[in-house]
């Protein structure tokens, strides 16, 4: 399900509509979790309590446990734990949807506001925080490793994942400033620069070179990058600042 992993350092969850998303489940093909109910009855009960911790081991069925349609809502800018890592303009655009198309999904308030009765719940928070970063799980990979409350070794509570939805001070500001251009002040939280971890080595692991050389398996690994919105494209060394050519 890797389209269901979300962009890196971006704290968010993914709203889903609950009648419709409550009728699938009831229509779906199903093996009984408990025999002394009858499928209904089961499916009622992995309903309600599908978020619970007592059912984690149940949810390696992501086709069933997973919304079919929902839409992804990063937290408020104030409330990203990650913000020196996070493209305050990509932000914007993931914040209130309608800047970017997905296959499998949309994004942000505006397309979350069009929900019947929209509904969310701790399983479905994401904070995604790739290799090389020392917060990372990725080394103890399993169906928790984007798991939000993993990364922040917190509960996330429903109405704290709904507030998600509000559109804050801090929204308008932003949104305000990306719309300009980012022209003047920026506003609080805001910043040009972002960090990120990523692989631009062009040979694989093993690749051989020339005069006996191979490349190496560490040549792969994610290395912590600096990045400017002012000059996309560019990258640079988050220690001296300097830009990089090549990889």
């Amino acid at each position: 399900m890797s389209y269901w992993v979300a962009k890196d350092f971006m704290l968010c969850t993914d709203f889903y509509d609950e009648e419709s998303e409550k009728q699938r489940l009831m229509e779906a093909s199903w093996d009984l979790i408990d025999d002394k109910r009858d499928e209904i009855a089961d499916k009622e009960w992995y309903w309600k309590n599908k978020h619970l911790s007592k059912c984690e081991d149940l949810h390696g069925d992501w086709d069933t446990f997973l919304p079919r349609e929902f839409v992804r809502v990063p937290a408020p800018i104030e409330k990203q734990p990650y913000r020196k890592y996070i493209n305050c303009a990509e932000f914007v655009m993931k914040r209130f949807g309608g800047y970017e198309y997905h296959d499998y999904y949309l994004e942000g308030i505006n397309n979350a506001s069009k929900l019947k009765d929209p509904r969310t719940h701790a399983f479905l928070a994401q904070l995604n925080i790739p290799s090389g970063h020392y917060d990372s799980i990725y080394e103890d990979a399993d169906v928790t490793e984007c798991r939000a409350e993993v990364i922040l070794d917190r509960r996330l509570y429903k109405p704290t994942l709904m507030s998600w939805l509000k559109v804050t001070k801090t929204d308008i500001e932003f949104y305000e400033y990306f719309k300009s251009g980012m022209k003047g002040n920026p506003p609080k939280y805001w910043s040009d620069e972002y960090h990120g971890y990523d692989n631009y080595c062009p040979f694989e692991p093993g690749e051989y070179l020339s005069d006996g050389v191979y490349a190496s398996d560490s040549w792969s690994d994610n290395r912590h990058y600096l990045y400017k919105i002012s000059e996309p494209g560019k990258i640079y060394d988050p220690k001296t600042r300097k830009e990089i050519d090549g990889w």
